[in-house]
């Protein structure tokens, strides 16, 4: 539904966001038939802090750390 693609997306961007992201949160969007686009992707990036930078995007932290 609407409310877990922008919460997915609001996840993705604090963990530090991807292009690869939005290429998948807006297919994910189109096959849920949720109304999200480009002018959502930038409203909710500009909201959500950046918390942690989590591989390959140059850092040594992986997703399966974030579970410890």
């Amino acid at each position: 539904n609407e409310k877990a693609v922008r919460n997915a997306f609001a996840v993705d961007m604090a963990m530090g966001g991807s292009s690869n992201t939005v290429l998948h949160m807006l297919a994910i969007a189109k096959e849920a038939g949720v109304n999200f686009n480009i002018k959502d992707i930038n409203d909710i990036s500009k909201k959500v802090s950046h918390i942690a930078k989590i591989s390959p995007s140059l850092s040594t932290v992986h997703m399966e750390d974030i579970n410890r």
